[in-house]
């Protein structure tokens, strides 16, 4: 089963980067999140999409990015970081 991945931020490492390209190796889709410069630092590149706006426009840019991706799975590090709990919100009242 093709799965499609929604990555947001991992550890200050190659680690998700890495773990993007062995499931694209396996046919899935993946788009990863970059929030800041240490995102862009390891990332893949290709399909990624950069966030730039104020952290009150996360819950809106969320539910617009997960609503158009079609998405099988979330990945993050870190699920209480200020970043990522506005999806969690988004995705338990789905």
């Amino acid at each position: 089963m093709r799965r499609s991945f929604l990555v947001l931020q991992g550890t200050a490492s190659p680690f998700f980067r890495e773990l993007a390209g062995a499931l694209c190796g396996r046919k899935h889709e993946v788009r990863r999140i970059n929030f800041c410069g240490g995102d862009l630092l390891y990332s893949r590149g290709t399909g990624d999409r950069n966030f730039s706006g104020a952290a009150n426009d996360l819950i809106a840019w969320y539910t617009k990015e997960i609503q158009s991706g079609n998405y099988t799975d979330l990945l993050m590090f870190g699920d209480c970081r200020a970043i990522h709990e506005p999806v969690q919100n988004f995705v338990c009242k789905a």
